[in-house]
């Protein structure tokens, strides 16, 4: 068997049945968080937290950690000291977070990962290990890219995409993975190992090509440099590498052609140069250098302790120069982390960056063993492209990208921990037993703590989506009781504003107890997270409701000054509540602001804003007929159907004037 199928041989050397257990455990989980769609998915969430406790449980649980080194300025130059710094302190934020649930949900997402690469330290202690991790990396690449051919050829969406939730994302794991790949076939000596790494290599580089990630190229730029630099006359002496170009060309070539010719529209494939235009080059940069002037503003805003973790999407808008889209991040994870936790929080973020940086650069140059050595450039390469790539893009608010980050930074410092024997001094260590129980004690602590939150946001998850269920099938007796128990898991203000506005739309399904006990819920909401926009929302619509627009007047104008500019149903409800209450001039004032924001013509991402658009001019119609302005009440209406053809109230509201005239 070991002669007819060596690659199998190789993959699989003889490591214990414990440590095979292990390591498919890390397979299994880069390979299940690459399934999901969403980046905050609550199931990525819950996974990602369970997976970090078993990591902790099966490999730190008994662990000495070495304690023999501490002097302070061994502290100092530490870059565990800077990682564990940024943990504290994004903790300590969610005091003075803006959304402080919000915040505390993100913290334990990034103690898992914190978790995963402390795991990985001390789990890939031996070359065996690495390899083994070597094969299954790679192979989770491959399978994303094959994936996302599959779906790109059948036009799911106009880029490469995957099981990812998107371009960004996918481009993300291809440029960790790519020069790991393609080390290991420049290196490769046996024709099979050449040819399964100069595949997987080909079927990634094709993958990132058809992303049109302007971000993800630019960050392979100073790898790729390297790369070339550092093995040029390897690639240059062999001819494969001509042909591995042109491989790559005409697949780029062959996928795009294919996708257009089977939909007759070949003239698209001639003219794919337009996806990549110069134009959509400039619109791009004008997006991400406005999302990074409000992250700097923001940041000098609060510069002690920031906004709070996760919480950019919340305040951006009162920062944002154009509403051509609202972002939930910064595009740019360190200038986020100024913004979200202070210069204290981003400082320990870039430190402990730069600090890693410099001991895998030592670990790099210490080793021997040219294929090794080979294998660890090609894995640092990675992480230096993902690095770069968090300074234009959001790839690192994926789960997959995120973990794979720390473990190809966990599988280099484990490595360099070999190098030094400090494993073995670790074990050996009994001069401080006490420090590195606690230690240990610590890690599982909080191993335990992440665990009991990942099985409250499963739990949660799972009754979330059973009431969204219930909901369409029209089963909305059954979806409040679910989300309520949802609610005791998982009491997400988001989910919650999804289940007030499910209540609020058939309010008369509730008893008057449960609609007393839903106004009492938002307005200790209100007055528990001022900051937020959700709640007043959901209390001045559930004042709508109940024909009580006096009252609705008060949340809704709070509503709109937390959020100013991409929810047009916040102005509605305002405009429609001072109309019912007679105040037409302020209603009309309200609404005339918001359409001053988005003037006719703009280029918004958000899918529903025509309609909203459409609703708002409509009601300005309305206003403008009441008081007898037949003139601008038509104009208004007009305006309605320039958003929408055929806009039902508008055309209505036409009529009306023509038999008033």
């Amino acid at each position: 068997m070991v002669k007819r199928f060596p690659v199998m041989n190789h993959i699989m050397p003889a490591v214990s049945g414990r440590d095979r257990i292990i390591m498919v455990l890390f397979m299994a989980l880069l390979t299940v968080t690459s399934f999901f769609s969403a980046e905050w998915s609550k199931w990525v969430h819950a996974i990602v937290l369970i997976f970090s406790f078993l990591f902790a449980f099966l490999i730190l649980r008994g662990h000495r950690f070495n304690t023999a080194s501490t002097r302070w300025r061994s502290v100092v130059s530490h870059p565990h000291t800077y990682m564990i710094g940024w943990l504290v302190i994004g903790l300590a934020g969610v005091f003075f977070s803006v959304h402080w649930y919000g915040s505390l949900s993100y913290w334990f997402l990034l103690a898992a990962y914190i978790l995963i690469y402390f795991s990985a330290i001390h789990f890939f202690r031996t070359w065996r290990h690495i390899e083994l991790f070597n094969w299954g990396v790679i192979g989770v690449g491959v399978l994303g890219a094959l994936a996302g051919f599959v779906m790109f050829l059948n036009q799911s969406s106009p880029r490469l995409s995957g099981f990812l939730f998107n371009a960004n994302a996918i481009s993300g794991v291809f440029i960790l993975l790519i020069p790991l790949a393609c080390i290991q076939w420049i290196q490769a000596e046996r024709k099979l190992y050449k040819t399964i790494w100069g595949l997987s290599a080909l079927t990634m580089i094709v993958g990132l090509a058809l992303t049109y990630s302007y971000t993800a190229w630019v960050s392979s730029i100073i790898p790729l440099y390297i790369l070339l630099r550092r093995f040029h006359r390897q690639i240059f002496s062999r001819t494969t590498v001509v042909i591995m170009l042109l491989c790559a060309i005409l697949g780029v070539g062959g996928l795009i052609g294919f996708r257009y010719a089977q939909h007759k529209d070949l003239g698209r494939a001639i003219k794919i140069y337009e996806t990549i235009s110069y134009s959509d080059f400039i619109s791009s940069f004008s997006q991400r250098w406005n999302f990074l002037v409000s992250a700097i503003h923001m940041a000098i805003d609060h510069p002690i302790i920031g906004t709070g973790l996760n919480t950019y999407q919340d305040m951006y808008a009162r920062y944002a120069e154009t509403v051509n889209e609202q972002p939930r991040y910064a595009h740019n994870y360190y200038m986020q982390a100024f913004a979200e936790l202070g210069v204290f929080g981003g400082a320990a973020l870039v430190a402990f960056i730069i600090l890693v940086g410099r001991r895998i650069i030592v670990v790099i140059r210490r080793e021997t063993d040219e294929h090794r050595r080979g294998i660890l450039i090609g894995a640092a390469l990675g992480a230096l492209a993902s690095a770069t790539h968090a300074a234009f893009d959001f790839g690192w608010h994926f789960a997959l990208v995120f973990i794979l980050f720390w473990l190809m930074l966990g599988v280099l410092m484990a490595w360099g921990r070999q190098q030094t024997g400090e494993l073995a001094s670790a074990e050996a260590d009994s001069d401080r037993p006490w420090i590195s129980k606690m230690i240990s004690a610590g890690v599982l602590i909080t191993a335990i703590v992440v665990l009991f939150r990942g099985l409250t946001v499963f739990m949660g998850a799972y009754l979330f989506d059973m009431a969204e269920r219930q909901a369409q099938r029209g089963e909305f007796e059954s979806a409040f009781a679910s989300y309520e128990q949802g609610q005791r898991f998982d009491p997400d203000l988001v989910v919650y504003t999804q289940y007030a506005g499910l209540a609020i739309t058939n309010l008369s399904l509730l008893t008057a107890d449960q609609r007393a006990a839903l106004e009492q819920r938002l307005l200790t909401l209100t007055q528990r997270q001022p900051e937020q926009y959700r709640p007043f929302w959901m209390l001045g619509r559930l004042y709508i409701a109940q024909d009580q627009y006096e009252r609705a007047i008060v949340p809704l104008t709070r509503a709109t000054e937390l959020n100013p500019l991409f929810l047009p149903d916040i102005f509605y409800d305002l405009g429609f509540a001072l109309y019912s209450q007679e105040r037409y001039d302020e209603a009309a004032q309200v609404i005339r602001e918001y359409l001053d924001v988005y003037y006719p013509g703009i280029r918004v991402r958000n899918p529903n804003l025509p309609t909203q658009l459409a609703a708002l001019n409509y009601l300005l119609g309305e206003i403008m007929k009441t008081q007898r302005n037949t003139a601008r009440a038509e104009y208004y209406y007009l305006q309605s159907l320039q958003y929408v053809d055929q806009f039902g109230p508008a055309i209505t509201g036409l009529q009306s004037l023509s038999e008033m005239q």
